[in-house]
């Protein structure tokens, strides 16, 4: 069965709607809408680097103190898993112009954009926010954070 970007943005946008920020779905997915248009929401690519960002957000949920691995991680997933085209790129900008539209543009969305930025340009998620953050118990080869596997289930295995 294929998750299309349509179904992947609502669910990152209840996510989003349950963090701290309290951002509703419905203003998430017009955030989208407006930039993209209903028809981008059947691209393989921007359906691909969709789901890479949303399940590193999940992960984010449910591993405290390891947001800005799972930000930068899923911004590195979406563009170095998803075939590196423009279509990627646009989509995990518009995850983050989004997010920080609905959020404010205070300090922590300009310290989220800078970490956005650098998992688009391919940097070392693990070393700068694993290995150099001793707050952040997660272990990308076990998919374990704080002895407890936080997998999400069926959005990875689902490339078809």
């Amino acid at each position: 069965m294929h998750v299309s970007l349509l179904v992947v943005a609502v669910f990152y946008a209840i996510t989003v709607s349950h963090s701290t920020a309290h951002v509703q779905w419905g203003d998430f997915m017009q955030c989208l809408q407006r930039r993209f248009g209903r028809s981008f929401f059947q691209e393989q690519h921007a359906d691909c680097a969709a789901r890479k960002l949303f399940v590193n957000y999940r992960r984010s949920m449910y591993c405290h103190n390891c947001n800005a691995y799972f930000h930068c991680q899923g911004n590195y997933e979406a563009i170095y898993d998803c075939q590196r085209d423009g279509r990627a790129q646009e989509v995990a900008e518009a995850f983050s112009d989004c997010r920080e539209h609905l959020e404010g543009s205070g300090s922590d969305n300009f310290v989220y954009n800078e970490i956005d930025l650098y998992g688009r340009q391919g940097g070392n998620c693990t070393q700068a926010y694993l290995i150099d953050s001793p707050r952040c118990h997660y272990n990308p080869a076990t998919v374990v954070c704080n002895n407890t596997r936080i997998e999400p289930e069926s959005f990875e295995e689902d490339e078809s």
